[in-house]
């Protein structure tokens, strides 16, 4: 909200986004379950808010780097896809200061990143040091290589993140639920489901329809919009730095993570905050606002049809005397 506020001084619009965000699959379900990238996603929203006010200093987005550099390694890559397009929006400045001050922005965080690791090993003997080939291997069970996959699993793959990125982390479908078949003791839920050269993904009904189809004309409209603005004056904002963050996450976890909507949060954000941006134009128009308005509601309750299935499901399951 304060975000959209900020930069559009309109508290309507701004409301209709931190809903849009809150309401979002990604956030609604870890805001409520509290998992490590619900914090991750908060810094990294900090840190746009930093930037934001388009000071010189180094102290505030170093700190807020810093920290989203401490919950989750990888996303501080998004933080330096942040300042450096911050940087150039900066017309002032040469190539010569704006490389200077991104140069001093990476140093200053990688340093206190490390400091701050060496003295979190040395006050918790058991902890890993992210620095250290040997400590950062525990992380190669979560990755894997597509180059060693057959065809019929990369495609899988590819179209289960094209789905989870623009679609699940929005709109939540109608999970899959595995439970002895893959030596469970407790209901596990994913958005997709792999057999013999098959890869299934999650499918809606009923509401969820009618919101894909909605949602897939709001970001074909701020793709159209963001596009319109990028020809027509040939300038970038903090927009374009929100696509990459979006395509970096797309990237990443095509080599790593097996259910990709547990690191949803960390480019849901990214999505919202573009398509704000890219639908400025619309920003007053009361026929937007009242579509935006219907489709919030709409989304808040196939969210709360996701939880009833899921709570139902775990109901179901302690009745069984598990």
């Amino acid at each position: 909200w304060l975000f959209i506020k900020r930069q559009f001084q309109n508290s309507v619009y701004a409301l209709l986004i931190a809903s849009l965000l809150g309401l979002s699959t990604a956030h609604i379900f870890f805001g409520s379950v509290i998992e490590t990238y619900i914090f991750s996603a908060a810094a990294l929203i900090g840190f746009a808010l930093v930037l934001q006010k388009k000071s010189d200093s180094l102290l505030a987005p170093v700190g807020m780097s810093v920290l989203t550099f401490g919950i989750t390694l990888t996303n501080s890559v998004q933080n330096f896809i942040l300042f450096v397009v911050s940087q150039t929006l900066k017309v002032f400045k040469t190539f010569r200061v704006s490389f200077t001050q991104v140069f001093r922005f990476t140093a200053f965080t990688l340093v206190l990143g490390i400091l701050l690791s060496i003295i979190h090993a040395a006050w918790f003997p058991s902890s890993k040091l992210f620095f250290l080939p040997s400590d950062a291997q525990a992380e190669e069970e979560f990755a894997f290589s597509v180059l060693q996959e057959p065809s019929w699993k990369v495609i899988g793959r590819a179209l289960l993140l094209v789905r989870t990125v623009f679609l699940y982390a929005v709109i939540a479908p109608r999970p899959y639920v595995f439970g002895e078949e893959v030596g469970g003791t407790f209901p596990r839920f994913n958005f997709f489901k792999i057999s013999p050269e098959t890869f299934s993904f999650s499918s809606y009904d009923g509401v969820g329809n009618v919101l894909v189809l909605l949602w897939g004309i709001v970001l074909l409209t701020a793709g159209f919009f963001f596009l319109k603005n990028l020809l027509r004056t040939r300038t970038v904002d903090l927009s374009i730095a929100f696509v990459f963050c979006v395509l970096f996450n797309f990237v990443l976890h095509f080599n790593y993570g097996y259910e990709p909507f547990l690191y949803s949060p960390d480019w849901t954000y990214a999505l919202i905050f573009f398509v704000a941006l890219s639908l400025a134009p619309l920003a007053k128009n009361r026929f937007f606002q009242g579509g935006m308005t219907v489709f919030l509601i709409l989304l808040a309750y196939n969210q709360f049809q996701f939880f009833q299935f899921i709570f139902t499901t775990i109901t179901l399951f302690f009745d069984k005397g598990a």
